[in-house]
């Protein structure tokens, strides 16, 4: 009997079987394409952790193209055989893979999704003698370049402090990276929260046509980190060549 229910799959001859790969014991996740047939290399599903590989070779000399997964920004790279090519981790969760194309030959007029908040950041020092304030940086949208860079500093009961940037557009990809990593978007469904003492943070960014915000009063173990890390970046951009006079 032992040898019929063992513990592990064996072959014939007696060899180990490897179910590092099989899908009824890794847990796999959806991609949810706007057209599959548009990418070279696409499956239907990825295990988590999985690095992705696609190409996407539809390519018209007037269009601009963009990615997003899960609305977010995705970087690319392009190859003049492959096309562009898109890579990504796969997360714990389906994700919706999307091409944005736009004929670059036709002019459009402004229109209001200038100055849109992408990322909004604030860090307000609590419980100090004198010593509480509160410094805050914002990201709106400007063009397919570049983000206006809003930073606020106040401390104790002086008058507060705004400087503007215009900054490269990578600082928001390098934030939605931050923001994947750390899952941000699954904060508020997960039970291992804890709260900060002594400051209060918060995040404010846009996921497609909402915004999500979570805050230092409810996060997880390692929440603190996430949120330095994306205030370090940021701060990294304030330099005097980006300084809007």
């Amino acid at each position: 009997m032992f040898g019929l229910f063992g513990c592990g799959d064996k072959t014939e001859n007696g060899t180990d079987v490897d179910n590092s790969r099989n899908p009824d014991t890794v847990a796999m996740y959806k991609v949810n394409y706007d057209n599959k047939s548009w990418y070279t290399n696409a499956q239907d599903e990825y295990a988590a952790g999985e690095e992705v590989e696609l190409y996407y070779s539809l390519i018209a000399t007037d269009t601009d193209y963009s990615f997003t997964l899960d609305d977010g920004p995705l970087k690319y790279d392009y190859d003049e055989k492959k096309g562009f090519i898109i890579r990504f981790t796969m997360p714990e969760h389906d994700v919706t893979l999307k091409c944005i194309s736009k004929n670059s030959m036709v002019y459009e007029a402004p229109t209001e999704e200038a100055d849109v908040l992408l990322i909004d950041s604030y860090r307000e020092i609590t419980g100090t003698d004198g010593g509480d304030g509160y410094d805050e940086i914002t990201l709106y949208s400007y063009d397919s370049d570049s983000v206006t860079m809003h930073v606020y500093h106040q401390e104790s009961d002086s008058d507060e402090v705004e400087t503007q940037y215009r900054v490269p557009y990578e600082v928001v990809d390098k934030c939605y990276a931050i923001i994947g990593e750390y899952k941000l978007r699954e904060w508020k469904t997960r039970q291992d929260l804890t709260a900060l003492d002594g400051a209060k943070l918060t995040l404010k960014f846009k996921d497609s046509d909402l915004y999500v915000r979570v805050t230092s009063e409810k996060m997880p173990e390692d929440g603190e980190k996430a949120f330095s890390e994306i205030e370090a970046l940021l701060k990294s951009y304030i330099k005097d060549e980006y300084l809007i006079s």
